[in-house]
């Protein structure tokens, strides 16, 4: 397996993450590197916007996964980057996590660890998730006195009902997918 590199020159230097490309595999990998936790800071998440771009664009590629490196895939965004960003800055934070959504290919978050904040808003934007033993989904900005801002409440409306995402929303609560879809999974079986 040789990886390759992106050729989009707008990701010459990219912050708190990696693109693999696999061209044997025609598998290009989005790598949340920001040890321990993978936290999303405000201009990482213009820049992993233009990744998804840039791979669906990209004829090497024929799927795209978001993945963590380490433990954890994303324990959230960087607080004090909400503080310090302008409201137009932040107006657009929704349309960069929903990249994946736009993508033409087949886009698949690999979660492990910590899912939470954004971190879980952009699975959620993602075609499919594929859920290890140890993760831990949540969005935890309740407990912020904040909402979820990126879109993550909508999407999970649509695939769990609206009575579900206001239980998981409103209380913060942790850990609630994966146990339920594994037990669901084994009971399929």
């Amino acid at each position: 397996m040789t990886m390759e590199t992106i050729r989009d020159p707008r990701l010459a230097e990219i912050d708190g993450f990696r693109i693999e490309i696999d061209a044997a595999a025609q598998r290009g990998d989005i790598v949340l590197d920001r040890p321990p936790m993978n936290v999303v800071s405000m201009p990482q998440r213009d820049q992993l916007r233009l990744a998804f771009e840039a791979l669906d664009a990209d004829d090497r590629v024929r799927v795209i996964v978001l993945r963590g490196a380490g433990e954890n895939f994303s324990s959230g965004g960087y607080i004090r980057g909400f503080l310090e960003a302008s409201p137009e800055h932040v107006s657009h934070l929704a349309d960069n996590i929903a990249a994946p959504a736009r993508c033409s290919k087949p886009v698949i978050a690999a979660n492990q660890g910590y899912t939470f904040g954004v971190g879980f808003e952009i699975s959620l934007a993602c075609d499919f998730r594929i859920v290890t033993e140890s993760c831990r989904y949540a969005l935890p900005e309740q407990k912020l006195g904040q909402i979820p801002g990126s879109g993550g409440s909508a999407r999970l409306q649509a695939i769990v009902g609206i009575a579900r995402t206001k239980e998981i929303v409103m209380l913060s609560r942790r850990n609630w997918w994966n146990s339920r879809l594994s037990r669901s999974a084994r009971q399929r079986s």
